[in-house]
């Protein structure tokens, strides 16, 4: 292993692949990092829209054991235009 080395310190060609290996070094290690990056704003958006779906599940009306209160109330949601 020393001998690579000290060949590559000791050749025009040798620091030429040093200097070429070290910058696909840093660009690999940029490249990862943006990845890195992507990957955790793209799980804070997740957390934003379970967090959103959460607070509206919590704030939804509760029928309680009253079957027919929320059977009127899904037929009267039904009616309305626009809707899914």
């Amino acid at each position: 292993m020393t001998a690579v080395f000290a060949w590559m310190a000791g050749t025009r060609i040798g620091r030429w692949v040093a200097m070429i290996g070290a910058a696909l070094a840093l660009l690999t290690g940029a490249v990862l990092i943006g990845w890195s990056k992507r990957g955790q704003a793209e799980a804070g958006k997740a957390l934003e829209g379970y967090k959103a779906t959460r607070e509206r599940m919590d704030d939804a009306d509760d029928f309680g054991d009253d079957a027919d209160l929320g059977r009127r109330w899904l037929h009267e949601r039904g009616k309305r235009d626009g809707d899914l």
